[in-house]
């Protein structure tokens, strides 16, 4: 199931470093309409800040049904990494 969530912001993810580096996570927020449960949402690993390239209030967020901790967002919007 697709949906659009709330964008939230930018973080820094200190608890994965890979060759001395850590990446950065888009975050984002969606409430369930049938049970009003309010779930976060976090992107893969992003190896440059994002944050000058997201223009948007929302992100697409592909999630299971029945297990909404099943997901992945889309970033596709962003640029790819030089």
């Amino acid at each position: 199931m697709r949906v659009q969530a709330k964008f939230t912001g930018v973080i820094w993810d200190t608890s994965l470093t890979v060759n001395n580096r850590n990446p950065w996570r888009l975050t984002a927020q969606w409430q369930h309409p049938a049970t009003q449960a309010v779930h976060t949402f976090r992107s893969d690993p992003i190896w440059f800040d994002p944050t000058p390239y997201v223009q948007r209030e929302s992100v697409d967020v592909v999630l299971n049904a029945d297990n909404p901790k099943q997901y992945t967002m889309d970033t596709s919007f962003l640029p790819k990494a030089g």
